[in-house]
């Protein structure tokens, strides 16, 4: 006895089903996603292979899993940027931090707001010293994918899994991609923003703590510095991780709404007086603490 999917494809059949992958195939690669995705991955220095657990390091391979990921975090981002007013306020970004789910390559980029990744670079360069450049991968992503596929054909049929069209990306939930793109229309788009991508980073206590504070803020500007705050203490960690220190005593003054707005407002304040805040700003504000404010989260 025979199963419907053990029968063999026509010659037709097959034909058609290789002629709508290639057409999928095509649209996708011309997509600003794909292109961004593959300059993405060449500047990592990996190349591409079809199983990472094989003997070559894990840093220096990438397989259609990592390719997934990649893409469908820049469809995310290109949503939020559809926005009027958003085209250019959002980048994907390297983090540094080390993710509960740090075996996908996706988990170790993030969508940040421009502002935020140019004050980090900032702030790192003080501290750094030249980068070597990384030898990338020679050819296109899509030559990569088809020689580890055996086939253009079969490169095709892996791409199919990858979404093209409005209909296509809107089911996609994991990252939850039409969600992303109501950042723009939200009364504290950095805040929201950090949420989403805390939750899609594996940060589980971190984002049920965010959830609980987006009610606690009435404030709908104080709520997004706070955003602006946390994505800096996330992201740079030179001068210590206050992002951690922060929910750790969130939650010990957590029951108590006096102690915990203090919390907040300090956080931001010193983050922003000694961080995101112009020169001129910082060292105005860094003296008028000295003169007459003792309290401080971050102790110099």
């Amino acid at each position: 006895m025979t199963f419907m999917g053990d029968r063999q494809l026509t010659p037709r059949r097959q034909f058609l089903n290789n002629s709508r992958a290639e057409q999928h195939s095509d649209a996708l690669r011309s997509g600003k996603a794909w292109l961004a995705t593959q300059r993405m991955l060449k500047r990592t220095g990996r190349i591409l292979v079809s199983d990472k657990s094989g003997p070559k390091a894990p840093g220096s391979v990438f397989n259609f899993y990592d390719i997934r990921d990649l893409y469908l975090l820049q469809l995310a981002a290109s949503w939020i940027k559809n926005a009027a007013g958003f085209s250019s306020w959002v980048e994907i970004s390297p983090v540094q931090r080390r993710s509960p789910h740090q075996f996908s390559l996706g988990a170790q980029y993030m969508i940040i707001p421009r502002s935020i990744r140019r004050k980090v670079d900032a702030f790192r360069q003080i501290n750094t010293t030249k980068k070597i450049p990384v030898q990338e991968f020679k050819g296109s992503l899509y030559f990569a994918l088809c020689q580890i596929s055996g086939s253009k054909e079969a490169a095709n049929e892996r791409l199919l899994t990858l979404p093209v069209t409005q209909k296509e990306i809107r089911k996609i939930t994991e990252p939850d991609i039409k969600v992303y793109g109501y950042i723009g229309k939200t009364i504290a788009p950095v805040f929201m923003l950090f949420m989403l991508e805390c939750q899609r980073l594996g940060y589980s206590m971190e984002y049920r703590d965010l959830r609980r504070l987006r009610y606690f803020i009435k404030d709908h500007n104080e709520l997004n510095m706070l955003g602006y705050s946390l994505y800096f203490a996330f992201l740079y960690q030179d001068d210590g991780d206050y992002f951690t220190r922060f929910f750790i005593e969130y939650n010990n003054v957590l029951k108590d709404a006096v102690k915990k707005r203090e919390l907040i407002q300090l956080f931001i304040l010193d983050i922003h007086t000694r961080y995101l805040y112009t020169a001129n700003k910082r060292n105005y504000l860094k003296r008028k603490k000295r003169d007459g404010q003792s309290d401080s989260f971050i102790h110099v």
